[in-house]
């Protein structure tokens, strides 16, 4: 077996939505307050890989969505060293416009994304909004994703599955049929990438699904394969909490650069311990 590599872990902020606790959680809640939600990709590297997962969207997506437009995805990458254009493994954890734009900046990549999603973002179900998950797939980056396998670049995933070493994409379906997360080996342990498995550390603490859910059992499912993965409630990392970037180490020390080290500590768990979520957490896979 080959030995798993340490990897530095970044999550780079690229836009972000001013919303509410109304149209976030499944149902609604009691109470109706603001909330902010960030958008990120993420970045995976060490001495032999450079791993990117997601893609993130265009200025264009954020205009035509109201969403507040900070940079380029891309561009946060050069702030890391990194050329997109180079870039030779990218995990799609899912289709959502948010996570699978930009593919064009990408020309050199291979693609990981699982089977059953891209079956699903090519369905018949994405003509009747409802099923479809409120349009929240782009048909131009889902057609993007079709030309790279025509160019063979996609490799599809059947489940949980070694991207490269110390790097793995774990199936979790939930917000849509192929949700998958990251592991990452990092010096810290084992750093779980939720992206939309769970949008907020709130989903998971008080176990409140996200608004857009394909299956609502298999997201909470998901959140504790997550726990279990990383082995403590302080390495597992949502896909849209603004305290991702107010948490860890950024880079240079410049907040403003939206830049956050997930291979080093936070400054404080922002999650109970991972047996207390265990405990009150149904047992649904």
């Amino acid at each position: 077996m080959t030995k798993p590599e340490i990897y530095e872990l970044y999550a780079l902020r690229y836009a972000h939505l001013d919303t509410s606790r109304a149209h976030t959680f499944l149902g609604g809640v009691a109470q109706d307050a603001p909330l902010k939600m960030d958008y990120y990709i993420w970045l995976a590297r060490s001495a032999n890989h450079t791993v990117l997962i997601d893609t993130g969207f265009s200025e264009v997506t954020a205009q035509r969505r109201g969403r507040q437009w900070e940079r380029c995805p891309m561009e946060s990458l050069n702030l890391l060293g990194v050329d997109s254009a180079t870039v030779r493994d990218l995990v799609v954890t899912h289709l959502h416009y948010d996570h699978a734009g930009n593919l064009a900046k990408l020309p050199a990549a291979t693609l990981y994304l699982q089977k059953r999603e891209m079956a699903f973002a090519t369905s018949r179900c994405m003509s009747v909004e409802h099923i479809s998950l409120g349009g929240i797939f782009e048909a131009e980056d889902v057609c993007a994703v079709v030309r790279s396998n025509f160019e063979g670049r996609v490799r599809f995933l059947e489940g949980d599955h070694e991207i490269v070493p110390g790097i793995q994409a774990h199936l979790v379906g939930g917000h849509t049929p192929g949700m998958q997360m990251v592991s990452v080996n990092t010096a810290r342990g084992c750093v779980v990438l939720m992206s939309d498995a769970a949008h907020l550390y709130e989903n998971i603490e008080k176990q409140l699904p996200f608004y857009i859910t394909h299956d609502v059992a298999d997201m909470v499912a998901g959140w504790r394969k997550a726990l279990i993965l990383a082995g403590c409630s302080s390495r597992v990392v949502p896909g849209h909490d603004p305290l991702v970037a107010e948490l860890y180490p950024t880079l240079n020390g410049d907040a403003s650069l939206g830049i956050a080290a997930l291979h080093e500590q936070p400054r404080r768990n922002p999650l109970p311990p991972m047996g207390e979520i265990l405990a009150r957490m149904p047992r649904l896979a």
